[in-house]
């Protein structure tokens, strides 16, 4: 287990404070308006390797319960279809193209109860010389009918073994801000463990506010109102909250900033920090996120935290961390 004595822990909370206090996002006052309905989830960043496939489901919920197919009597107010758009992009928020060169997306219809995927798969994506790909997933949900809002169209994003056809995990993304974040702390993570041969990748996704343009079409829709790059600040704590330090005694920290479409990561190797007679490394994520605009609030950048088994150099599961309450939870609703 890493500690700080008492002079490393006045400075590391220096270095948070500095951060904190020096951001423009700490006195922002929201112009950037809260991200708009087509959004239903945001998705960070994350790596497949040779064997895998990364499949984005989308799902049109509805609005109401599925009628009883024996009444006599069926539910028929059934809300208007979505119009959903898939992609994948890299770590910079270009579009990942098949071996045609094409850009894999896909637009599609969705009736109240239909489902659609668009997938990429690793055996062709990833290069020989290198062991993933990272990729991000874009799902933008619209109603077909103007005059009313998107039923809950839901996305999930599923990682498949190839050989076996079994699924190795679920990432359901951040569900999207239904009121602006707050500027400094975009997502809550608790505390997970690491075991040997593995390492924990936090990576944070500037994911805009605005729907990624055709990088093909002839006349691509842009929108000039692109929100300000986020400044964002990631580490790693244990279980006392000190910062974790590597060989050479400095704190393990990036700071960075992030344009819109892009993703940046910082990470960990267990081995690092495993004692001979232990098994397990407890281990806590912190992402702190803060707008450069001083008249803004930061655009949804989202983090996750990646957990990689570094003999096969396949993530063995990701962490999404937790949205922050937005106001305090009334301590009577929940006896």
């Amino acid at each position: 287990m890493i500690t700080l004595n008492t002079r490393s822990k006045v400075l590391a909370a220096a270095a948070f404070l500095m951060l904190v206090v020096a951001s423009p996002c700490a006195r922002a006052q929201g112009s950037v308006s809260p991200p708009e309905p087509d959004r239903p989830a945001l998705f960070g960043i994350l790596g497949i390797t040779r064997g895998q496939t990364a499949r984005i489901n989308v799902t049109n919920l509805g609005l109401v319960t599925p009628p009883d197919p024996d009444s006599q009597n069926p539910v028929v107010a059934i809300p208007p279809p979505c119009r959903v758009l898939m992609a994948f992009v890299d770590s910079d928020g270009s579009p990942v193209r098949n071996s045609a060169g094409d850009p894999v997306r896909r637009v599609v219809i969705l009736q109240q109860g239909q489902s659609a995927s668009l997938q990429i798969n690793g055996d062709v994506l990833v290069p020989r010389d290198q062991f993933r790909l990272n990729f991000r997933p874009i799902v933008v949900v619209a109603s077909t009918d103007p005059a009313q809002l998107a039923p809950p169209c839901t996305p999930v994003l599923e990682i498949i073994d190839n050989l076996f056809g079994r699924t190795s995990f679920v990432y359901a993304g951040t569900p999207r801000f239904t009121s602006p974040p707050e500027p400094d702390r975009p997502l809550l993570f608790g505390m997970t463990g690491l075991g040997h041969l593995q390492t924990a990748r936090i990576s944070v996704s500037n994911v805009g506010l605005v729907s990624p343009p055709d990088p093909d079409a002839q006349n691509p829709v842009t929108n000039p109102a692109v929100p300000p790059p986020c400044r964002v600040m990631m580490t790693f704590v244990d279980s006392d909250g000190n910062v974790l330090r590597n060989n050479a005694g400095q704190p393990i920290l990036r700071v960075v900033i992030l344009q819109q479409g892009q993703s940046a990561s910082l990470q960990i190797n267990s081995d690092a920090f495993i004692g001979r007679d232990q098994l397990r490394f407890n281990v806590r994520p912190v992402v702190v996120v803060a707008s450069t605009d001083p008249a803004s609030l930061p655009p949804p950048c989202v983090p996750v935290l990646e957990v990689i088994d570094n003999l096969t150099a396949r993530t063995s599961f990701v962490y999404g961390g937790t949205p922050r309450l937005t106001t305090p939870p009334d301590p009577e609703s929940q006896q």
